[in-house]
């Protein structure tokens, strides 16, 4: 006799011993219930955290801000590359064209945004 039917055959034997309360089904359903919800709460959360670190990791959020109309980015390369003709066309010192470059930006934004600086 394996370990399995013995097993069973306990079990059998137990059947007219043992006697479950009114309230064990619903106890043991609700546990279960409350297991799985568990679990799938842990599986979303571990599926949010890997979208973020994803997410950030690729640098998609740059992307998304810089590609939508209300919002531009100006990369620095950008900035020295104007002031840099700046100092070419006008001859002016590479500081002062920066500022010059970063001052005209401010008001390109605060018209397109109609923002009193």
């Amino acid at each position: 006799m394996s370990d399995f039917e013995q097993l069973e055959s306990i079990v059998r034997a137990a059947g007219g011993y043992v006697e479950p309360t009114d309230d064990l089904r619903p106890e043991v359903l609700e546990a279960a219930r409350g297991a799985c919800r568990q679990r799938r709460l842990g599986r979303r959360l571990c599926c949010w955290a890997v979208l973020v670190v994803l997410v950030s990791a690729t640098g998609f959020p740059g992307f998304l801000f810089s590609s939508s109309p209300g919002l531009i980015a100006v990369q620095s390369s950008e900035l020295q590359r104007r002031a840099a003709l700046s100092v070419i066309e006008n001859g002016t010192e590479a500081n002062w064209a920066l500022y010059e470059v970063f001052s005209e930006l401010r008001r390109e934004r605060s018209e397109r945004f109609h923002v009193a600086d």
